[in-house]
């Protein structure tokens, strides 16, 4: 392995750990809000649109990190798909957008996967 090589090696290796690491805390930090209630207010009066904002938008978000240890652009794309779905639901839900893209914070280390996956693709056609 030439110098270049393990220059590019050594920096995709760190974009994944560092991809990993940041889903770990995203994670972490989607399952205490969970914990916490701070999506579920009065489980009865949900309408359909909170049901998916609480439950099926942080699970495909957790889903597609846990799936970017493994693949990482399917794992990235869906971490980042999520993310912005929740954006949208959240406007469908609400009626009004006031700029807020809290959400995307989470995106962050799908947007890592998917950027790893890249430069490994890239080392691949050099």
């Amino acid at each position: 392995m030439n110098k270049e090589a393990l220059k590019h090696w050594r920096f995709v290796m760190t974009m994944r750990w560092l991809a990993r690491i940041t889903s770990i805390l995203s994670m972490g930090t989607i399952l205490v809000m969970f914990a916490r209630g701070e999506e579920i207010k009065n489980l009865a009066s949900n309408s359909f649109g909170q049901w998916v904002m609480i439950f099926l938008v942080p699970g495909a978000l957790i889903f597609g990190m846990l799936l970017g240890w493994w693949k990482e652009m399917p794992g990235g794309v869906i971490a980042v798909g999520s993310a912005l779905m929740y954006t949208v639901v959240k406007f469908m839900v609400e009626g009004t957008w006031n700029g807020e893209f809290e959400y995307i914070f989470f995106a962050i280390p799908g947007m890592l996967f998917v950027a790893t996956w890249a430069l490994d693709i890239e080392e691949l056609y050099d």
